[in-house]
């Protein structure tokens, strides 16, 4: 039984590996609308509580649309949709960490086009597309904490919190429009905040949020913090 439980688990990790290396593909070799083809028919066949990451997967199509054409992003967007099929499919065993993964990437890709597009504050477009991106990064945050099952029913509670994240994220990514860093360490340091977020969130959910892990995370962020602002090159240009 254990054997066949093992060679079960093997053949659906390898479809997943053969899905998501024809997603890539397809993305790197065939044009824009025949590649939506394709990856609606990975995503919907076979047709097992698809709405439940539809947004997930519609983030990962809008981001596929952006990146350069090259392969090292038909692997990137291979290993993405990979880790979103395997979530979808209740493959992975940990599905939190999984879907906690493929959530940092997707958040560090688009805060990354978000800070090379806008690497200073030209005008109030700029703090609108980061309020935009800031709601969706809530959004999608608030994905992940319905299906890891945490916060329980308490949806005055979770809409609070993740509100607050997002406020939070948002007033973080105006802020570094007006500092003059490498869009590289805008990115860095955007992400770092959403990573911190992140782990407050699950661990207010869980009640494991103590003064001691406080202590630890802040601690954490603020070493990471002073290197990045360390190592950037300042200057008034």
């Amino acid at each position: 039984m254990a054997g066949k439980l093992k060679s079960i688990s093997k053949r659906i990790h390898w479809s997943l590996v053969v899905k998501a290396g024809i997603f890539g593909a397809a993305w790197f070799s065939t044009p824009f609308p025949l590649f939506l083809l394709v990856a609606a028919w990975l995503f919907f066949v076979p047709l097992f509580d698809p709405l439940r990451l539809f947004l997930q997967f519609a983030v990962v199509l809008v981001i596929a649309a952006f990146l350069p054409e090259t392969a090292f992003s038909a692997l990137f967007l291979a290993t993405l949709f990979f880790l979103l099929l395997g979530i979808k499919e209740l493959v992975f065993i940990n599905r939190r960490a999984a879907y906690e993964t493929f959530l940092f990437i997707l958040l560090f890709v688009i805060f990354l086009n978000f800070f090379s597009h806008f690497t200073r504050f030209v005008d109030q477009s700029a703090l609108f597309v980061a309020f935009a991106l800031s709601l969706l990064s809530s959004i999608l945050l608030g994905g992940f904490v319905n299906y890891s099952g945490l916060g329980g029913a308490n949806r005055k509670q979770k809409f609070f919190a993740l509100a607050l994240a997002g406020l939070l994220l948002w007033q973080i990514s105006a802020a570094l429009l007006f500092l003059p860093l490498n869009f590289l360490y805008q990115t860095a340091i955007a992400f770092l905040v959403m990573a911190m977020l992140t782990e407050l969130l699950v661990d207010y959910f869980t009640r494991e949020l103590v003064p001691a892990r406080l202590m630890v995370y802040f601690s954490a962020f603020f070493v990471f913090l002073t290197f990045l602002l360390v190592s950037n090159q300042w200057g008034l240009s």
